[in-house]
């Protein structure tokens, strides 16, 4: 039998629509007060169907194949309180806010997974009841299918054809109040290859406290990495500046580790009783750190996209435009510091060698060279099928300050 949505609960949403004595979308039984997590046994808390075999990975089912090949939209997770946050998507180049209508579980709980949170309850008229957005209101009567990579892929009404204001934009409620995949990192390695962990919230780095620190949560933060294995030391120590997880409990299959359990269950920032004696120090297979093989954004063009090269053995190389696509150039963006990211095809104009072609990321990666290729070095392209990037404003470096260089100011 084909995964379906839940019609009740799609029925009575509609019904309060319905209701409604004006244009305005207005969510009375769905918006009284902040919503409830749903039963496991009536809307998914994760969403995980198993795609039917054969279909491409970003297709809608729902007994026909309609190809969405591409990325989806970006969303964000703003304005939060208890947990919950105003939901915007970044719809050509514009964030803007999504309405309540026909907006249930099923697509918060979407929304999450997209942001690599787990999870997934919807607060309707969030603009009303906490936090109202402004600008562009770019999606309404979103029905996903749960095959979706995103729910830009999901129906809709069309952007930009609503009839709501911003006091029925939706929030989304993920579990353990996550708004996103935080960044980890492995800093002062030692010659075997073991390093602090830390872990960056709220755009500053801070330490994680050994307290319950288990092979579990170290397997997660080397996968997490792109590193594989891992063992633990307690008391590695040395960080500086805020303790920000705690009483980590991760079961061992999560992909990040800000998806775990931590600080007593209730992901709670900065809460601990440690000390920086008590930081966290973890090895990988290998003495893989996660950073990888440098990488460094060249010849820029006036629109901030320039050539992507890696240093391999010592040596600066180009990557092959074969297979590259935005999620690659995202993944190159994050590594040099920097946010989203756009791939150019042939962008060309590279000397030396041509070290990667067919790489393909998960977009989890830490480190590009992590991603899977097809070895180093091993291709059949020519430089004139050298793929560059362009992150957001042109960005081509980041700063331990949270600042960018931009490739236009030089």
């Amino acid at each position: 039998k084909m995964f379906q949505r839940p019609v009740l609960l799609l029925l009575s949403v509609g019904l309060a629509c319905a209701s409604a004595a004006t244009p305005i979308a207005v969510h009375e039984n769905m918006a009284d007060q902040a919503p409830k997590p749903p039963s496991r046994d009536g809307l998914p808390i994760s969403l995980s169907p198993q795609q039917p075999e054969g279909l491409p990975e970003n297709s809608r089912y729902d007994g026909h194949i309609v190809s969405l090949w591409g990325e989806p939209d970006p969303v964000r997770l703003v304005a939060c309180s208890d947990g919950c946050c105003r939901l915007e998507i970044n719809h050509n180049d514009e964030w803007g806010t999504v309405c309540s209508d026909w907006f249930d579980h099923y697509e918060a709980a979407m929304v999450c997974r997209q942001l690599g949170c787990s999870g997934g309850w919807a607060f309707g008229n969030y603009g009303y009841w906490r936090s109202r957005g402004s600008g562009r209101i770019w999606m309404t009567r979103i029905q996903c299918n749960g095959y979706e990579s995103g729910i830009s892929f999901c129906g809709h009404n069309g952007w930009g054809n609503v009839n709501c204001d911003h006091s029925g934009d939706v929030g989304v409620c993920c579990d353990r109040g996550c708004t996103a995949t935080a960044p980890i990192r492995m800093e002062d390695c030692q010659e075997d290859g073991c390093c602090r962990l830390e872990v960056q919230y709220n755009n500053e780095w801070g330490t994680i406290c050994d307290d319950g620190f288990t092979l579990q949560d170290t397997w997660v933060a080397c996968r997490q990495l792109g590193c594989t294995g891992g063992r633990r030391i307690y008391s590695y120590g040395g960080g500086k500046g805020p303790i920000w997880m705690n009483k980590v409990a991760c079961n061992g299959g999560e992909y990040a580790l800000s998806e775990c359990p931590f600080s007593g269950w209730w992901y709670q920032w900065g809460k601990h009783n440690c000390d920086h004696h008590h930081d966290i120090g973890i090895c990988c297979d290998g003495g893989c750190n996660g950073r990888g093989d440098p990488l460094r954004l060249v010849d820029c063009r006036v629109d901030g996209c320039c050539r992507v090269e890696i240093n391999h053995d010592g040596h600066w190389g180009t990557v092959c435009d074969d297979g590259f696509s935005d999620r690659e150039a995202r993944v190159v963006c994050k590594q040099v510091g920097c946010s989203g990211g756009r791939q150019v095809q042939a962008f060309g104009g590279g000397e030396g060698s041509i070290w990667m072609d067919n790489v393909q990321c998960s977009g989890r990666e830490s480190a590009f060279s992590t991603c899977s290729q097809n070895g180093w070095g091993h291709h059949d392209c020519s430089h004139s099928e050298d793929v560059g990037v362009c992150c957001n404003y042109g960005c081509i470096r980041g700063n331990k300050n949270g600042g960018y260089e931009s490739a236009t100011a030089r």
